[in-house]
């Protein structure tokens, strides 16, 4: 009896402990298939959450680039940047108040400029001067030797501010090295910008920089390379053209939601290179249309084209008409963030010249150049430019450079370049030259349009 009791009591706990055992297997295995069910939940709705964030990072870049569009036609006005640091402080402002509001007692805010200061002017100073050495003589505009010297160039100051709710104003006083040691003053452009019109337009009234292609409408300091190409200083001189007048700009609605502007501008006509200067007698008219597009989220195409009609004479007998055409490429990797980029530009210029007292020029220029950035803060670059004369059509000149430039900020830079130049008839004889440029800004600067990542 006893023997079969124990007996029993074995054979129980044996099956007791199989069927624990078998319990706790099918716990863990439901535990599992709990834990495999959340997790595979969890990887999904990363997944979408992921999916969500790449769409909506797209929107911005895609708000981005037409912002730049926009804000690379207003770049002159500063309207886009003036705008940003408005925000800025009307946020610090606001945060301030409620604080004060909150605490009763207001925390000051570091940089917060009070109200009164809203239309006061935002002032930068450029200065960019450049140690040349020359195979050659360089000959200034008095026709005085400028080789093997350090040439101070230029100094800017310029100012900005917002007139009232409705308008800004822009003035850029140069101060350029004229002769050897000699420095005199002018106003290069003195304008205000209307950018709240109805409709998409923005209005410039004074003196301004026209818009014809992409590099005369650059200042000097924010040139890519150390030297203006050749054509531009052709066709519209050597500082590209600087003109009185007034200019309206449009961004045109299309259905394909890309942006296209539209701008047209009457002068003075007073370009002194292709036009009767300061003689005068009649308006010049120039009007150009550019495109922007993103081909893919690391790279974008801007493509314009330009066209400028005045008189030759006082009389406005001699019909001018330049037009040309522009082409600028970039891609940057996202993956890279700031520290790569490509950049490929260029322009073509078609003049067409009538001389009541000699033969008419049909000139032909163009210029190319390709920027890379291996780095954050350096930038390797070629360009060739080409030209033919306005006085005489079958005189060519020719030139090449090639550049690297550092930036140790965004507020100082450094550029080596290597130029060399050919040409025969109204141009330059040949000549090499090693230039070495420093570019210095402080003040509210406006954005740089060639640093890419700025």
């Amino acid at each position: 009896m006893v023997r079969t009791t124990f007996l029993a009591l074995i054979i129980s706990s044996i099956a007791a402990s199989a069927w624990a055992q078998q319990a706790t297997q099918d716990d863990v295995d439901k535990l599992r298939r709990e834990y495999d069910e959340k997790l595979q939940r969890y990887e999904q709705m990363l997944k979408d959450q992921s999916e969500q964030h790449r769409k909506e990072m797209q929107q911005l870049r895609d708000e981005i680039e037409k912002l730049k569009a926009q804000g690379a036609a207003k770049t002159e006005g500063g309207s886009l940047e003036d705008d940003v640091e408005k925000l800025i402080q009307q946020a610090q402002q606001a945060a301030s108040a409620g604080e004060q509001s909150a605490g009763g007692r207001a925390v000051p805010t570091s940089g917060a400029p009070s109200a009164g200061n809203e239309f006061n002017p935002r002032i930068t100073v450029f200065f960019d001067p450049v140690l040349r050495f020359d195979d050659a003589k360089v000959l200034n505009d008095k026709g005085h030797d400028v080789s093997d010297r350090f040439n101070f160039r230029e100094t800017e100051a310029d100012f900005r501010a917002d007139v009232d709710p409705f308008a800004k104003a822009v003035v850029i006083l140069s101060i350029p090295e004229e002769d050897r040691n000699e420095f005199g003053i002018e106003v290069e452009e003195a304008y205000a910008l209307f950018d709240s019109l109805p409709d998409n337009l923005r209005a410039k009234v004074g003196r301004f920089r026209t818009e014809f292609g992409k590099l005369s409408f650059i200042h000097t300091h924010d040139l890519p390379q150390t030297t203006r190409p050749l054509p531009i200083t052709t066709y519209l001189g050597p500082e590209g053209d600087i003109e009185n007048g007034g200019s309206l700009s449009w961004l045109v609605p299309n259905p394909w939601n890309k942006a296209i502007e539209a701008t047209f501008q009457i002068l003075n006509g007073e370009n002194d290179t292709i036009l009767a200067g300061s003689a005068s007698s009649q308006y010049a008219y120039l009007g150009h249309v550019k495109f922007f597009d993103d081909l893919t989220e690391n790279q974008s195409i801007d493509v314009g084209v330009s066209d400028l009609f005045g008189y030759g004479d006082h009389q406005a007998r001699d019909n001018v008409n330049l037009a040309g055409t522009d082409f600028t490429y970039k891609w940057r990797p996202l993956e890279r963030g700031e520290y790569q980029s490509f950049l490929a530009q260029g322009e073509m210029f078609f003049l067409n010249k009538e001389v009541t007292a000699g033969p008419d020029a049909n000139s032909f220029g163009a210029y190319a150049y390709a920027q890379y950035q291996p780095m954050r803060n350096v930038y390797f670059g070629n360009r060739w430019d080409y030209a033919e004369g306005v006085v005489d059509d079958k005189a060519q000149g020719w030139s090449t450079i090639a550049y690297v430039s550092y930036y140790t900020s965004e507020f100082l830079r450094f550029r080596l370049s290597f130029e060399h130049t050919e040409g025969d008839g109204e141009f330059a004889p040949d000549r090499n030259s090693v230039l070495i440029q420093m570019t210095v800004v402080f003040g509210s600067h406006p954005t740089e349009p060639y640093w890419v990542n700025r």
